[in-house]
């Protein structure tokens, strides 16, 4: 739309805990960001399940809890569903101290 600014923002850094768990902090009006967030975490973590291959996304299905987030702390937690010669199945979940904002599934491509 003519006139209307679309606002650019960075990823906050994440904080990775070993290779199944990483940390970031999120700005109050951040909540736009933790579906990038969550997505970003799951390449990471494909990439370094992949081994000597590279993961590339192929799926992946968010589900919202719809709980509000509020500014602090948020965690991300992965683990692998399942691994073929050529696909990578991966969960994780974002929460934000007890509460579970955004569960996601996703499939890699491993090339």
């Amino acid at each position: 739309m003519a006139g209307t600014e679309t606002p650019t923002y960075l990823l906050p850094a994440l904080d990775w805990q070993g290779t199944d768990e990483a940390h970031a902090r999120v700005p109050a009006d951040g909540a736009v960001l933790l579906p990038a967030l969550i997505t970003e975490a799951l390449r990471v973590y494909a990439d370094e399940m992949a081994g000597e291959a590279t993961g590339k996304l192929v799926s992946v299905s968010l589900d919202m809890s719809g709980e509000a987030f509020s500014e602090g702390d948020i965690g991300i937690r992965l683990k692998t569903d399942r691994k073929t010669r050529s696909l990578l199945f991966v969960q994780a979940s974002l929460s934000s101290g007890d509460r579970l904002l955004i569960r996601a599934t996703s499939i890699f491509r491993l090339v």
